[in-house]
């Protein structure tokens, strides 16, 4: 199967799971949460699949899995566009600090995560 397929069937799922998110967490604040969540787990999982592949030596997943779930996958269901915009607006209406914070908030634990998806991937893995 084309790359590019690959890439296709992992960014459906991807926005799909994302759409979910944003259909659960639904309300006022919905939102905000929905992208922290997305941003964070992305993460997560795009250091768990990092590791992974990193450890597979040949065969079927490194040469497909990256592409599907990194690249499609990850790449559809994280929202960094999302996040500049919610960050501009939460500055905008007048929330400096509340803009700040959550750019911040949104990069630390999306880093966080990375990094306990690479120790999950370790220890799981191992």
């Amino acid at each position: 199967m084309p790359g590019w397929l690959w890439v296709a069937i992992g960014g459906a799922t991807g926005a799909v799971c994302r759409h979910a998110v944003n259909h659960i967490t639904a309300g006022e604040k919905g939102a905000l949460i929905a992208t922290l969540l997305v941003n964070v787990g992305g993460c997560f999982l795009i250091g768990f699949f990092a590791h992974w592949f990193s450890t597979q030596a040949s065969g079927f997943w490194p040469a497909h899995a990256r592409l599907l779930l990194a690249t499609g996958f990850c790449g559809a269901f994280t929202t960094m566009s999302a996040l500049a915009l919610e960050t501009y607006h939460l500055w905008d209406d007048g929330q400096p600090m509340a803009s700040i914070g959550y750019l911040v908030a949104n990069g630390a634990l999306s880093v966080l995560a990375l990094v306990v998806g690479l120790a999950a991937a370790r220890s799981v893995l191992a």
